[in-house]
């Protein structure tokens, strides 16, 4: 009896990584913010601030500390003192945005245990990315664009994270995780799209951006493990 009692104090002292050697999917709320060259650079450095907020999902295989698999994030939010160039079209003015982004990450967990089951963890990914934006007031500089215009960019990201996550030994505890991510963005392309037409859209132009168009970006995200 000394013996297990002993034997069960040490145990309960041991950190335990939850479910490992399996597939996961998590799901999470975040809010993110931060500035970009939407200007692209032709007048001198144009930042953009923005803020939104949004949904994640992280869908990986997770072995006893590292994991990797693919994530997938989407968000919305306001941005002011814009001016967009592209296709013969200089508009300026504020509006909304809606961004996809997509791709690989790889995620280590360390043996720090800062309270009870929480462990600090790193993650790294890069992904590709959709930004939309619709101008909800506007001034057109040259050109014509309309309300029913929107741009697109499509982009290149990186990213590098810290979290801390539960670790529990059944998934129908639900583990939570909190996670914050430093990213960059660079597009590679815009397109100025007109929607007029619910069943049909039409791209009315595009243009590379020349690497002109970037910027940083951080994203402060709460969730937990689904299945």
């Amino acid at each position: 009896m000394i013996l297990t009692s002993v034997f069960l104090a040490i145990f309960h002292t041991i950190p335990i990584l939850g479910v490992d050697e399996a597939f996961i999917l998590r799901g999470g709320f975040h809010v993110v913010a931060g500035k970009e060259d939407l200007l692209g650079g032709q007048h001198g450095r144009n930042d953009n601030p923005f803020v939104g907020y949004g949904v994640n999902t992280h869908f990986s295989y997770k072995w006893t500390r590292w994991e990797m698999g693919l994530f997938s994030f989407v968000h919305f939010g306001q941005m002011e003192g814009l001016h967009y160039e592209a296709a013969h079209r200089k508009v300026s003015g504020e509006g909304h945005f809606r961004q996809v982004s997509f791709g690989p990450f790889v995620k280590y967990i360390t043996s720090w245990v800062p309270h009870e089951d929480w462990f600090f963890y790193t993650t790294l990914g890069v992904a590709h990315s959709i930004l939309s934006l619709k101008f909800d007031d506007f001034e057109v500089e040259e050109g014509h664009f309309s309300d029913e215009h929107k741009f697109t960019y499509l982009s290149e990201e990186a990213n590098i994270g810290i979290g801390f996550e539960q670790q529990k030994r059944y998934r129908e505890d639900h583990q939570v995780f909190v996670e914050f991510l430093i990213a960059y963005r660079r597009s590679y392309s815009v397109s100025l799209v007109d929607f007029s037409k619910s069943r049909r859209v039409n791209t009315l132009g595009s243009s590379p951006t020349h690497d002109r168009t970037h910027g940083p970006f951080f994203l402060l995200s709460l969730g937990l493990l689904i299945l």
